[in-house]
């Protein structure tokens, strides 16, 4: 049995909320990352990284709301006609961000996709992180591409496929399956 659980589904369908009820009051020492928007879903502006802990920080929408993102931490950002893509901000921050993952109680990914697909460093590093006995939960977009492909391979289709109509069944089969991998009891 995989250490790893993965969560897919359309936008909206509640996987990171999924994932933030698991880990907000485990007591797990997280590490990882997650993707945030700035603007909205299909009229966004730019996506940045932000360290998994902040699932943790019971401020967290008003931290979202209020963050001032810099440079160096923008993954894409739309333009006139063209996204720009950062492949340095996965290969150096990202890399930063899972490089303690043995440290680490759980590792959140959320959500792997298609900004990283050039930024190989911190792909192989995803691959190591999905192939050791580490705890991990994360997202996976629902779309494929080289990058996704592969990490898809090594979860073995151990993904939970997230709707609005079943994400309260999944979250109990996710924290069910926690309970089991740890022993922790997540209410």
């Amino acid at each position: 049995m995989s250490n790893n659980i993965f969560l897919t589904g359309d936008i909206g369908a509640g996987k990171s909320t999924i994932i933030e009820r698991i880990v907000k009051n485990s007591g797990l020492d997280i590490g990882g990352f997650l993707v945030e928007m700035k603007g909205k879903k299909n009229n966004w502006n730019s996506f940045f990284l932000l360290p998994a802990s902040y699932f943790k920080d019971k401020n967290l929408d008003k931290f979202k709301n209020s963050l001032k993102s810099s440079e160096d931490d923008i993954i894409a950002k739309k333009g006139d006609n063209f996204i720009m893509i950062n492949k340095e901000v996965f290969d150096n921050y990202g890399l930063e961000l899972l490089s303690n993952y043995r440290e680490k109680d759980i590792i959140i990914m959320d959500e792997l996709g298609r900004f990283e697909l050039k930024a190989k460093k911190f792909q192989n590093k995803v691959f190591e992180i999905l192939k050791s006995e580490k705890l991990v939960l994360g997202v996976i977009k629902k779309e494929g591409n080289n990058f996704l492909n592969k990490a898809r391979e090594i979860l073995n289709d151990e993904i939970f496929l997230v709707t609005r109509e079943n994400r309260e069944e999944i979250y109990k089969m996710v924290k069910d399956r926690f309970t089991e991998l740890r022993g922790i009891n997540y209410d």
